[in-house]
C-alpha cells in the first residue's frame, strides 16, 4: 500500500516561507516593470497633496453657499434641498459647476502632486490609467512627454469615444505615452463623466457590455499587471472597478500575483477578495512608489557597474545612414534606461581611425544589434560599411559560446531578397514598423540581455 503523503512532506519549508513573504512579491513586481508589463491605475488620492475630489467638493459648496452642507460627495450633494433650490430644481448643472470651478481653480489647487510626478516619470510606465475625471494625471504626464502623449477619453458615449474601434491596437502601442480616462473627463455635460456613483455604475456597465466596452484595447488589459495606486472607493464599486479592468476583455491568463493594490485604508473584507484575486496589498501607496524608483535605479547602478570596464558597452548598433533616425531614437531609449550603447557617433571621434573604432565597438559590446529595413533591401548591391561590420560580428560569434547578434528587422523585411549573412538570418529578430517603435524595441533588448544574464 502506497505511503500517504503531506505537502509538508513534499515541499521544503523554508521554500514555502520564502515563497510568501513580501519581498517574493516585489520581486515578481519588478521583474514586470523590466518587462514593461506594468499598467498603473492611478485613483483620486495621489493626485495632489490634498484629495482632489475632496477639494473640489467643498469649493462647490462654497460656490454655491451652501458651506454648512452636511454632504460628503458630489452624490450626496445634488440632492441637497438648498442645492436643488439654488439649480432651480435641476440638480444635473452641478456637472458644468464642476467643470467651470476646475478650469479656474486649477493651478491654486490641483497641481499634480510630488508623488505623482515621481510615477510619471518612470520610464516604463508610458500607459497610465486613471480613475479620476480630473486631468490631474494629464498635467503631470504632459510635463514629461508634450504633444507625444495620446489621450483616450471613455466617457459612456460609444460615439464620442476617441480610439477608433476598427484600429488595430498591437503589443508596442501599450509601450507609448498614453493615459486612458477610464470614467470619463471633466467636462460641461452631464453623465460624460463619472461625477456621482450612479455615473460610476454606468460606465461600469459600459466596460462590461460588448456593445460598447474598447474591445480591442480591454484585450491588451487583461493580461497585464495592475499597479493600483491611491483608489480609495467603497468596497462594493472597487470591486466593480477591479473587475471591469481586470476581466472585461475575457478571463485572465496570468499565473501568480497580477495586481498590486496600494491604499491606505483597505476595509477587510475587500482586502479578502483581493486577496483571492492575486493582489498584492499594501497599506502606503507612496512609500510604494519610493520602494520601485529605489529599486530601479539600484538596477540601474548594477548594470552600470556591471558594464563600468573602460570601453565595454552593451549593445552595438550597426545601421544604413537611410535608417538614421530610427537608429538614434533607439540609442536614446537604450541610454534612457541605463544601457551603455556604442553608436559611431557617439564613439568615433575625429582624427581617430575610424575602421579601428568599429573593429574594437565589435570586440568590447555584449551584444550586436544590427538594423534590418527595406532600405537595406534596395542598397544590396552596393559596399557599405556595415557589411563588414556584420562580418565582424560573425567572426566573433563564432568565438563565443552564447548568443551574440540580435537582428532588428523592419516589419516586412526579406532576410533572403536582401542578401543578409547566413548566421544573421538563423536568429529571430525583433520587428519594428517606425521611430515611434523604439522604446518597445529597447525594452525587448534590455530583456534579452537580462535573460542571458541570468543563466
Amino acid at each position: 500500500m502506497a505511503e500517504d503523503f503531506t505537502l509538508d512532506d513534499i515541499l521544503d519549508d523554508d521554500l514555502i516561507v520564502d515563497l510568501n513573504t513580501d519581498e517574493y512579491e516585489w520581486l515578481r513586481l519588478m521583474e514586470e516593470i523590466e518587462h514593461e508589463n506594468v499598467i498603473p491605475v492611478i485613483g483620486t488620492d495621489l493626485l495632489c497633496d490634498s484629495n482632489a475630489n475632496e477639494t473640489l467638493l467643498k469649493i462647490c459648496k462654497v460656490g454655491l453657499n451652501v458651506r454648512q452642507s452636511k454632504a460628503s460627495s458630489f452624490s450626496e450633494l445634488i440632492f441637497d434641498k438648498n442645492v436643488i433650490e439654488l439649480l432651480k430644481g435641476n440638480p444635473l448643472r452641478i456637472y458644468g459647476i464642476a467643470k467651470k470651478i476646475y478650469d479656474q481653480k486649477q493651478s491654486q489647487f490641483f497641481t499634480p502632486s510630488d508623488v505623482l510626478r515621481k510615477i510619471v516619470r518612470i520610464p516604463q510606465f508610458k500607459f497610465v490609467i486613471t480613475t479620476s475625471f480630473l486631468p490631474v494625471v494629464e498635467t503631470a504626464m504632459r510635463e514629461v512627454w508634450g504633444d507625444k502623449l495620446k489621450v483616450i477619453n471613455f466617457d459612456n458615449d460609444k460615439s464620442k469615444f476617441t480610439l477608433p474601434e476598427n484600429d488595430v491596437i498591437r503589443d508596442e502601442d501599450m509601450h507609448k505615452p498614453t493615459l486612458l480616462y477610464m470614467f470619463g473627463r471633466v467636462g460641461s455635460i452631464e453623465r460624460r463623466f463619472a461625477l456621482t456613483d450612479n455615473d460610476m455604475l454606468a460606465f461600469c456597465s459600459s466596460w462590461l457590455n460588448d456593445g460598447t466596452r474598447p474591445k480591442m484595447l480591454t484585450s491588451k488589459l487583461k493580461d497585464k499587471y495592475l499597479l493600483m495606486l491611491g483608489n480609495s472607493h467603497s468596497d462594493w464599486l472597487f470591486r466593480f472597478i477591479w473587475f471591469s479592468v481586470r476581466n472585461s476583455g475575457g478571463s485572465n491568463s496570468r499565473g501568480g500575483t497580477s495586481t498590486l493594490y496600494a491604499n491606505e485604508k483597505t476595509d477587510d473584507a475587500l482586502a479578502n477578495f483581493l486577496s483571492r484575486n492575486h493582489t498584492f496589498i499594501n497599506n502606503k501607496p507612496r512609500e510604494v512608489v519610493d520602494q520601485i524608483t529605489r529599486r530601479l535605479e539600484e538596477r540601474k547602478n548594477r548594470l552600470q557597474n556591471a558594464t563600468s570596464h573602460e570601453g565595454l558597452k552593451d549593445f552595438f548598433i550597426s545601421y544604413s545612414r537611410a535608417d538614421k533616425d530610427f537608429a538614434v531614437a533607439l540609442v536614446n531609449s537604450l541610454t534612457d534606461r541605463g544601457v551603455k550603447v556604442w553608436f559611431d557617433f557617439n564613439d568615433i571621434y575625429h582624427g581617430n581611425p575610424w575602421r579601428e573604432a568599429i573593429r574594437r565597438g565589435i570586440a568590447n559590446a555584449k551584444y550586436f544589434v544590427p538594423i534590418l529595413s527595406h532600405n537595406i533591401e534596395r542598397e544590396k548591391n552596393y559596399d557599405h560599411e556595415y557589411r563588414n561590420e556584420w562580418r565582424l560580428a560573425i567572426e566573433r560569434a563564432n568565438r563565443l559560446g552564447r548568443k551574440f547578434i540580435i537582428p532588428v528587422a523592419e516589419q516586412g523585411f526579406d532576410f533572403y531578397n536582401a542578401q543578409i549573412e547566413e548566421k544573421i538570418q538563423e536568429h529571430n529578430a525583433i520587428t519594428y514598423s517606425s521611430a515611434n517603435d523604439a522604446d518597445s524595441v529597447a525594452a525587448k533588448l534590455i530583456n534579452a540581455m537580462d535573460n542571458d544574464l541570468r543563466i
